[in-house]
């Protein structure tokens, strides 16, 4: 690992440095232009009337008669940067359970001092002719060079910042590859979960929803009887669910609701159940819970939907069913028969199927559970959702 970091480090601070020798390059380039364009300028001599008359040059110090050699300040240079982009179930006439019910239902600028006055220039010595006309152009023919090399310094400083800030984002150029068969790999920043097998979905589901302390479920039940397996006032053999389980106390709160409308409210804590029955859903909170003793006892610690974790982690048999219409892979086992437990009284428990669906972070999503075909008639479709959102489920007082 250190030396997969080393090698990163060289290679970021090799781009931040491309301007700066970029630079040093451009500044070398203009010194040594600048430099040639004095030394060929010493030996031209500019009379005050063409430094008047003229058009605007580099200020020159003009000897007189006695003086010696020219001596030429350096003209400054510079350039501005270019701007940049079921069937229905008996009721049983004498249980409580079933009082009363009927049964199923996303060029840069370059500084130029010019001479103004003559007053502060002394006669010189005769030029030879047309030594003005010649001063002119070599003059601008330097600037014009000079210009051209500070521009071009400036777009390779400018080409070498912009490579080096692309290479900093993270991404990597085909350049920057190296090609050494001794390289080792760079291993992926992205951590990527191997896909669970059978033997484990099932297992890792109950304790996901275990651990994460609480779960919501919508769905269709069908069962030809109240049980710790479906805790309720007894409504019809169908019906529609809608719930929350907080697995951290064992606590379940449910509603049922009848293809005619009518609802039961179904409410436990550890294995001691509640419910109450109304006509239609809004009617429900006008009735008052009742404890529902045949139902409570020791027999199941927990009752409903609450029992799912159990039932997933003591699955059996688990082998792979493919994926289903969303993509999201599927898994199947079975729930033996005294893990489920019983489902209709008076008979005895059967194994039922069960079909888990996991989404893509491994979460369960979908619950499917039936009754063998040789036991009393049990359905499960539950919708999972809110792992670990909060929840909260009070006992009647």
């Amino acid at each position: 690992m250190g030396i997969i970091a080393d090698g990163g480090g060289r290679g970021r601070a090799g781009r931040r440095l491309g301007p700066l020798v970029a630079a040093v390059a451009g500044a070398t380039v203009v010194a040594a232009l600048a430099g040639a364009h004095r030394r060929r300028r010493r030996n031209i001599r500019i009379s005050p009337q063409d430094a008047v008359a003229g058009p605007a040059i580099d200020e020159v110090d003009v000897p007189t008669a006695d003086a010696g050699p020219v001596t030429t300040a350096e003209p400054p240079i510079g350039a501005a940067t270019p701007a940049g982009a079921a069937p229905a179930g008996a009721a049983p006439a004498d249980d409580p359970l079933f009082a009363g019910e009927p049964g199923a239902g996303e060029p840069p600028a370059v500084g130029e001092p010019v001479i103004r006055s003559p007053a502060v220039l002394s006669p010189v010595p005769a030029r030879p002719e047309h030594a003005h006309d010649v001063a002119v152009p070599l003059a601008r023919r330097g600037r014009l060079i000079a210009g051209i090399a500070v521009a071009v310094a400036l777009v390779v400083g400018a080409s070498a910042l912009v490579a080096a800030s692309a290479g900093d984002d993270g991404q990597t150029s085909a350049a920057a590859v190296s090609t050494d068969d001794t390289t080792e790999p760079r291993p992926s920043t992205t951590t990527t979960l191997p896909p669970v097998t059978p033997a484990e979905a099932f297992g890792l589901a109950g304790q996901r929803i275990t651990l994460a302390g609480s779960f919501s479920y919508t769905g269709t039940v069908s069962a030809t009887d109240v049980s710790h397996v479906r805790p309720m006032f007894w409504l019809a053999v169908e019906s529609t669910v809608d719930g929350q389980v907080a697995t951290s106390t064992g606590r379940l709160h449910e509603i049922a609701v009848a293809a005619d409308g009518r609802a039961a409210e179904t409410v436990t804590d550890g294995p001691t159940v509640w419910g109450r029955r109304a006509a239609a859903v809004d009617d429900l909170v006008d009735e008052p819970y009742e404890a529902i003793p045949a139902l409570s006892g020791d027999a199941a610690p927990a009752k409903g939907a609450a029992l799912l974790p159990a039932w997933l982690v003591s699955a059996t048999d688990p082998s792979g069913a493919g994926v289903d219409a969303l993509g999201r892979r599927t898994f199947r086992a079975t729930i033996p028969a005294d893990v489920l437990g019983e489902i209709e009284r008076d008979r005895r428990p059967v194994d039922a199927t069960v079909v888990l669906t996991l989404d893509d972070a491994g979460d369960p999503v979908r619950v499917d559970i039936t009754s063998a075909p040789d036991g009393p008639v049990l359905h499960l479709l539950f919708e999972i959702s809110g792992i670990g959102a909060p929840v909260t489920i009070a006992p009647p007082a």
